[in-house]
């Protein structure tokens, strides 16, 4: 019986011990394929991030800014993003495929409306499109990401070609041979040079096709298995990520099955024992994750405050303890705000996320702050969660933008767009609040002759000098605008007729005295003609500005009179 009992316990052994190494072979294959399938995914989401959907996002944002239109205004910008955001080439097109504006001088004059993406757009009428091609020159392998833009109702092509090498490079971090393919079978990015261009087998190639337009889950999933690919989102359906194909698993589906169930059938208890195991293994998995987990926060370069309903703070992250300097123990303590708490407190209760951005008063950076809430299953807030993200660099970007797009580069006086939109809304001001509101018509005599005689350089020290003598003329509050190459417009807010004289007067005084002290050949001199607004005569600025263009002719022609 002894012997009998014994022999059992030795075969329950040996049978558990087969169990478990079967078991375990097949846990390493299914292992495999997930950390394939992180790898997969990891890719995806880091090219979307890295390149295609911050490609994506920069189209939509760019469409919405006219001042791209403007040439010099709109190479700036394409310049500095394609150097602050390491792009490709940035260009628009016309309506007839004309390159309109780019960041390579060499595209000037050239047509590209045999391209697709121009035709999807400007012929087909879509709003955007993802175009692949290889230049017939250069031979180099571009992504074209392209969209639709209006400008006074004509249409025009936005697009930002993405250089291929640059994901070649990207996917070279990783031992595995992975391809970035089109559904036709040709291999347009890998991490194997000589991967690059070439066209899979038929067979391959076949399930490609079969693989982007299937809906049935279980075939989905073979082929995920035979390949180890999964499909870019966001993206036209016809790019995906491969490893090559390799059988992971070498045991065979039915003899797993078989030995399955003699298993199931002898040894129910074994299974129960196994799924415990399991569960406790799942359990520390878990406990490896939330480790994780928090090393991921304590490690963010986020500030990370979580606070009960009441804003007491129960946790923060090192990053918030090393950005304020805090060297002692916060827990319990009240998380302030200089916001209104009660506007706060009511947008909480109606959206889970309130954001903002601020100026820290400590360090003078910029800070986007972005609280959120967690509910219970009642709906009641528990929890707050609030993050703190550095967005200096940010803003000091978008304030240059906001110069090169409003500020004339040489003289440093507002450019001839947004001169004149500021003088229309002092006009709406003296209109409102019974002001006077006058200008000055200055146009600087001689330029041609002076670029001519003593060449360009001198011309702008010419105008320079002249931008000088009307900046040390006039208040602060009065503005300078560049309304071409030798005019500028004075506009003088909440004047009288003695103050227009006034500056006048103190232009012509600077004037003799730079030339009095000056060694230059020429003298310094320029025409002004000035016009007080009035609601009645100028129904809008350019009649104003008409005017004192008009006496500043009259002017200009005393002075060449005088000459002769």
């Amino acid at each position: 019986m002894k012997s009998s009992k014994l022999k059992m316990i030795y075969a329950l052994i040996t049978i558990l011990f087969i169990f478990i190494i079967v078991e375990l072979n097949i846990n390493s294959g299914i292992e495999d394929i997930k950390n394939n399938k992180k790898i997969l995914k990891n890719i995806n989401s880091e090219l979307n991030e890295r390149y295609f959907m911050k490609i994506e996002r920069l189209l939509d944002k760019l469409s919405n800014n006219k001042n791209i239109f403007n040439k010099n205004v709109g190479e700036n910008i394409f310049e500095i993003l394609k150097e602050n955001l390491d792009l490709g080439i940035i260009y628009i097109l016309d309506k007839d495929g004309n390159v309109f504006i780019s960041t390579t001088k060499g595209m000037y004059g050239k047509n590209y409306k045999f391209r697709d993406y121009y035709k999807k757009i400007i012929l087909d009428g879509k709003d955007k499109y993802i175009d692949y091609a290889v230049g017939n020159v250069t031979k180099k392998r571009g992504m074209y990401f392209s969209k639709l833009i209006v400008n006074n109702k004509d249409k025009f092509v936005l697009v930002i070609k993405l250089n291929l090498k640059k994901v070649d490079s990207f996917l070279k971090k990783y031992k595995e041979n992975i391809n970035l393919i089109l559904s036709d079978g040709v291999i347009i990015a890998s991490n194997r040079e000589e991967n690059i261009l070439k066209t899979t087998g038929k067979n391959m190639k076949k399930d490609y096709k079969k693989y982007n337009g299937i809906n049935i889950i279980s075939i989905k999933n073979k082929l995920d298995k035979k390949y180890n690919m999964i499909l870019y989102k966001n993206h036209t359906n016809d790019k995906i990520v491969m490893f090559e194909e390799k059988n992971i698993i070498n045991l065979k589906e039915k003899d797993y099955k078989i030995i399955l169930i003699i298993f199931i059938i002898m040894f129910l208890f074994i299974i129960i024992i196994y799924f415990i195991l399991k569960k406790l293994n799942e359990i520390e998995e878990i406990k490896e994750n939330l480790k994780k987990y928090l090393w991921v926060i304590e490690q963010n370069p986020l500030s990370i405050i979580l606070t009960d309903k009441e804003f007491n703070i129960e946790y923060v992250n090192v990053e918030y303890l090393k950005r304020y300097k805090i060297y002692k123990p916060i827990v319990g303590e009240k998380f302030e705000l200089k916001e209104d708490w009660n506007e706060i407190h009511k947008f909480l209760k109606s959206d889970n996320v309130w954001q903002d951005e601020r100026r820290n008063t400590k360090n003078g950076n910029w800070e986007k702050l972005i609280m959120s809430t967690l509910r219970d299953e009642n709906g009641e807030i528990v929890n707050h969660v609030i993050t703190e993200e550095d967005i200096t660099e940010r803003k000091l970007l978008e304030e240059k933008l906001k110069k090169l797009a409003t500020i004339d580069e040489m003289t440093k006086t507002y450019n001839r767009r947004a001169g004149l939109e500021i003088l229309d809304r002092k006009i709406l001001m003296a209109n409102r609040e019974h002001i006077g509101i006058s200008v000055i018509y200055v146009d600087v005599d001689n330029l041609k002759s002076t670029n001519d005689i003593y060449s360009h350089k001198e011309g702008d020290n010419l105008i320079l000098t002249v931008v000088k003598i009307m900046k040390e003329s006039i208040r602060e509050e009065d503005i300078i605008t560049r309304l071409g190459g030798d005019e500028f417009l004075i506009v003088l807010i909440d004047c009288k007729l003695e103050d227009i004289n006034l500056v006048l007067n103190r232009m012509e005084e600077k004037r003799k005295i730079y030339n009095n002290n000056s060694n230059k050949e020429y003298e310094i001199s320029f025409s002004c003609g000035t016009a007080n607004y009035n609601k009645k005569r100028h129904k809008n600025s350019m009649k104003l500005i008409n005017e004192a263009d008009s006496k500043m002719y009259i002017e200009k022609s005393k002075h060449k009179n005088c000459e002769e």
